[in-house]
């Protein structure tokens, strides 16, 4: 679990440097997508959902990766107007988001399924509740994008909040589960 937490920290907090048209990712979001990629695999024997999503964080890590490449070459810089190169990048965002949120969406269920395993309490209400949120206001955010992207700004400050939530809400999950593991260890002497 401390894996899946270190990974959606890469994943979903985004801290980039930027020098002209070069820009620095320091916080990468292919290491965030290995680290899901891991934790997932040390939890998949407790649901299939971490077992059947995990194989969608290896592609996404090249992918971001050759993002984090393009970005950190240049290659990625629009100019003011709108053209083909930032439609493109656009919808390459777009598919990354989407993707990114499916693989959230498979481990919140993935949690819950071990809540149901264990009787116990992993805090999958809040994050469900939470993950819709994040889902409403990074869609805002895109269709503000197109129409007006004024309130893209508004949207995507709400995402952020909501981001810092869940990996709050997450952490308390994180730390419920190896409480709960600790316990069924000391049962089972």
């Amino acid at each position: 679990m401390n894996k899946i937490f270190a990974g959606m920290f890469f994943i979903f907090l985004n801290f980039n440097l930027e020098l002209d048209s070069v820009t620095i990712g320091l916080v990468p979001d292919f290491v965030g997508y290995i680290l899901l990629f891991m934790g997932m695999r040390e939890l998949e024997n407790l649901s299939g959902y971490f077992a059947d999503r995990k194989k969608t964080c290896i592609p996404m890590a090249f992918y971001t990766g050759i993002l984090y490449i393009i970005d950190l070459i240049g290659l990625s810089a629009v100019g003011d107007e709108i053209d083909l190169k930032y439609a493109i990048l656009l919808l390459c965002e777009i598919i990354s988001c989407i993707i990114s949120l499916e693989i959230l969406y498979s481990i919140i269920k993935g949690i819950e399924d071990i809540e149901h395993r264990y009787f116990c309490d992993l805090n999958y209400e809040k994050l469900i509740l939470i993950w819709k949120a994040i889902l409403a206001a990074v869609v805002i955010t895109y269709v503000c994008l197109v129409f007006v992207s004024v309130l893209s700004l508004f949207a995507a400050i709400a995402n952020f909040i909501l981001t810092i939530i869940f990996l709050y809400q997450f952490n308390i999950t994180r730390k419920s589960y190896y409480y709960i593991l600790a316990n069924q260890q000391e049962v089972n002497q």
